[in-house]
């Protein structure tokens, strides 16, 4: 689900500077001729202080829209209706295969895992959720096999087959560093990212800060722009599908049914592009 787990960057992301942490935020440069580089184990601590505190205060404001009542006053359901849909899209993915292990990472209420847990009887399940009225939901649809768990994935060492990471980049102060910190939960990861940026989205001044009040939206993707937030974090990437939510969902407006006709006729390649409507779907893994 979409309240995602923001907090500390974990000690497996600070040691790999690579793993979705850019180096250009090293505070020591060599901008001019003779200038003394810094001995090495000073640059990496000084890099490790200025990125833990930089995500510190980055996250905050983001955590608090989840953790307190903010996004449950505007979405008091937290998206149960939609979850249905989106555990077909994860059995869409998996095919045959039936993983022994699965967690879903920003679970939300829990019915999506909840119903791929009614169909994978030999799987164990955990959802973790930092929202405490979401974690609420969750718990209610507990089970044998499935547990959800209160906090940030990130800080608990228990590993899985397979990470389901649904509806959450675009909520992450820093989506990058988030999967980086996460890269060690599962060898095999599902991601769902909505592709919200378009020319109709851009055209509309009103669109986009409508997601960000809204859904809580901070990041807008195009298709490239996803795939190479999934990259720059570590994992690589092995399929990719463009799945078209404007029309598989109930239209949220006239205008959005309006649009549909236009979206039928199109190629999703365009489609994405020009009217929005669809997320990608994206198959990677992490070792």
């Amino acid at each position: 689900m979409i309240a995602a787990t923001n907090a500390a960057m974990s000690r497996e992301a600070r040691a790999q500077p690579d793993a979705g942490v850019t180096r250009r935020h090293a505070p020591f440069r060599r901008d001019r001729p003779g200038a003394r580089r810094a001995p090495g184990h000073l640059k990496r601590t000084a890099m490790v202080v200025t990125i833990a505190a930089s995500w510190s205060v980055a996250t905050k404001g983001t955590t608090d829209r989840y953790t307190g009542g903010a996004y449950l006053a505007d979405n008091p359901d937290w998206h149960v209706a939609d979850s249905p849909w989106k555990a077909a899209k994860v059995f869409e993915a998996i095919g045959a295969t039936t993983p022994r292990s699965v967690c879903d990472i920003g679970c939300g209420a829990g019915e999506m895992l909840r119903q791929i847990h009614d169909r994978l009887l030999t799987t164990r399940f955990v959802g973790y959720e930092i929202a405490p009225a979401a974690f609420e939901m969750a718990k209610a649809r507990s089970a044998e096999r499935l547990e959800f768990r209160l906090g940030d994935a990130a800080d608990d060492p228990e590993t899985f087959d397979l990470m389901l990471v649904f509806d959450v980049l675009e909520h992450v102060a820093d989506p990058i560093a988030f999967l980086a910190n996460l890269r060690f939960k599962a060898p095999r990861c599902l991601l769902f990212i909505p592709l919200d940026l378009s020319a109709q989205s851009v055209l509309r001044p009103k669109k986009l800060p409508d997601l960000r009040r809204r859904l809580g939206h901070l990041h807008y993707f195009t298709p490239e722009t996803a795939l190479c937030t999934v990259e720059d974090a570590g994992y690589r990437v092995e399929h990719v599908t463009y799945v078209p939510a404007a029309l598989e969902l109930p239209p949220e407006s006239k205008k959005a049914a309006a649009a549909r006709l236009a979206r039928r006729l199109l190629p999703p390649e365009i489609t994405v592009r020009l009217l929005g409507g669809y997320k990608l779907l994206v198959t990677a893994t992490s070792h």
